[in-house]
């Protein structure tokens, strides 16, 4: 029986994630090939000259790539143009899936680049409108900034919601016990800070408001991520770089709480998969989100944290200040957190919702 083959695009796909991702459809039988930038090209630095860079090779690696003989195209809007690019490219028989991981021009704008409504703004817009209609499916990171979507372009287009999820086999078991007595707590940021993040309010609550009593550590990279260990005057914070995998699963197994922040305007641009990890690890989590968030949404939804709008600094103190004073809350959310993680976002299981699709794309094709 002749395999599947699928393409999967995204310019930074070289991540634990992505590969655990490409294991799980091989095992369940799929030929599967990412399209990404290789190390030797690809520049991680925030400057825009390399930005430029970046989308211009990953452009020319669409070119050579999007009219391959496969049956499916998974693609990434990392770059924004690309699920537009490899749908108009590719050929008829193939199905494409736009995988809508950061929203644009939403996310742009969110980060101060462009204005909502410059020349730019509405290019990439008519780019992200033409993308849903030519997609045989899109798939969102969560249903708010799916409705969102609809709600911005009325047109006609199929979709669904699948999260991210995280990688259960390399994290391991690590149920949540509750803390010996006079055990401080440690919380962790771990992750990118970048533009659409809230470094801002994260700031001002460490350097004005907070009291020491717990464990801080930042685990970061990104242009936010920068300006707050400039600007950071509270000496008890830990400020470190991004780890290996292996430094990363033992820093994430001794902490507790993961904090997550995203900017108002970013709330249906992006959806932190920070949160996933994080939630495998039995990680309460603090998010500095929009309450109209899918962030904030599944945080209420499965009482695995706490929640507080970006500025909200007296809010923010409050959530410390319970933490500090009600350890069995924090077991509790732990828990939680932990169960739903196993239970519905490890990559084993968004896998087999992944296998769900492409097997109805592939019976699609063939009653064509």
């Amino acid at each position: 029986m002749r395999k599947v083959k699928l393409n999967l695009y995204n310019s930074s796909g070289t991540s634990l994630l992505w590969k655990r991702k490409v294991q799980n459809l091989e095992d369940m039988g799929y030929d599967v090939a990412i399209i990404n930038l290789s190390p030797k090209i690809k520049n991680n630095t925030q400057s825009l000259k390399n930005k430029i860079v970046n989308f211009i090779a990953f452009f020319i690696k669409i070119l050579r790539n999007a009219s391959a003989e496969v049956d499916i195209n998974i693609v990434t809007t990392n770059p924004f143009f690309a699920p537009f690019l490899v749908s108009t490219l590719s050929k008829k028989s193939v199905k494409n899936i736009n995988l809508v991981y950061d929203l644009y021009p939403e996310a742009i704008i969110s980060a101060d680049i462009i204005k909502n409504n410059s020349l730019i703004a509405k290019g990439i817009r008519f780019i992200f409108r033409r993308a849903l209609e030519n997609s045989d499916l899109n798939v969102f990171l969560g249903g708010k900034i799916e409705s969102y979507v609809k709600k911005q372009y009325p047109v006609k287009f199929k979709s669904r919601v699948i999260p991210i999820g995280a990688d259960n086999i390399s994290i391991g078991l690590n149920k949540p016990h509750e803390n010996r007595y006079n055990e401080r707590i440690n919380i962790v940021y771990s992750g990118n800070l970048g533009y659409c993040h809230d470094d801002q309010t994260l700031l001002t609550f460490f350097n004005k408001h907070y009291d020491d009593n717990f464990n801080i550590s930042f685990y970061a990279e990104g242009s936010g991520y920068l300006r707050f260990k400039r600007d950071l005057k509270n000496e008890s914070i830990k400020l470190g770089n991004l780890l290996n995998e292996n430094d990363w699963i033992k820093m994430m197994k001794m902490n507790h709480i993961s904090l997550v922040s995203v900017k108002e305007s970013a709330s249906m641009a992006v959806m932190p998969s920070k949160l996933y990890s994080s939630l495998l690890f039995g990680h309460a989590i603090i998010a500095i989100c929009s309450n109209d968030s899918d962030l904030s949404y599944l945080i209420d939804k499965y009482d695995i944290g706490w929640t507080v709008e970006p500025g909200d600094i007296r809010g923010l103190e409050n959530i410390f200040k319970l933490i500090d004073n009600s350890p069995k809350t924090l077991l509790k959310k732990r828990k939680n957190a932990y169960q739903i993680g196993r239970e519905k976002y490890t990559m084993s299981s968004i896998s087999k919702t992944w296998n769900k699709v492409i097997q109805d794309l592939i019976e699609e094709s063939e009653k064509i």
